[in-house]
């Protein structure tokens, strides 16, 4: 979800503040789509379905393991592959391997994705719609950045997400409660 496009287009429609964060708990919560939105009006949820997409990312296709882990390979926009995968162990932690980039700049020879043609490096928005597609499917406790990509050369973008997902800044703050 690109939550600056949600913000402009909020703001353009003079909705007070309180309407994006309402949208991103949704979203953030593992709902399917604008119409599970049942506190934003029914007017409003038709509009931000044709103007503002749910995920800036298309779901090409999903291969699931026999232990449960499941990879999907996404595309841009722009048509360019990216890879997430969700891990399920048998404690019940639930891990997404994220990816950073299209590709990979860096060619190194021991690795696929290296071999590939670098595409770009991800949004925030691509980064966090990752995450959001295996939200949907089942609540996540981590992420890491072990998917396509080198995080360190597009480190703004792998860097925004977590900042702000109301579940991590709330498990954050339970940590820091506790000490």
């Amino acid at each position: 979800m690109d939550r600056e496009l949600l913000a402009r287009r909020l703001n353009r429609r003079g909705e007070p503040a309180y309407r994006a964060e309402q949208v991103w708990r949704w979203a953030a919560g593992g709902a399917a789509d604008y119409t599970a939105m049942t506190n934003l009006p029914a007017p409003l949820r038709g509009e931000l379905e044709r103007e503002v997409p749910f995920s800036t990312l298309e779901v090409e296709r999903e291969a699931k393991a026999r232990d449960g882990t499941v990879k999907a390979l996404f595309r841009t926009r722009e048509g360019h592959a990216v890879e997430a995968v969700l891990m399920r162990y048998r404690d019940g932690r639930r891990s997404l391997c994220l990816s950073s980039q299209s590709g990979c700049p860096l060619t190194c020879s021991f690795c696929a994705t290296g071999q590939m043609r670098f595409g770009r490096n991800l949004t925030a928005s691509d980064i966090l719609d990752q995450a959001l597609h295996f939200r949907r499917l089942e609540p996540v406790d981590h992420a890491v950045f072990m998917g396509m990509g080198e995080p360190m050369l597009n480190f703004d973008s792998v860097m925004r997400p977590p900042g702000c997902c109301p579940t991590s800044a709330s498990r954050t703050a339970a940590r820091r409660s506790r000490r």
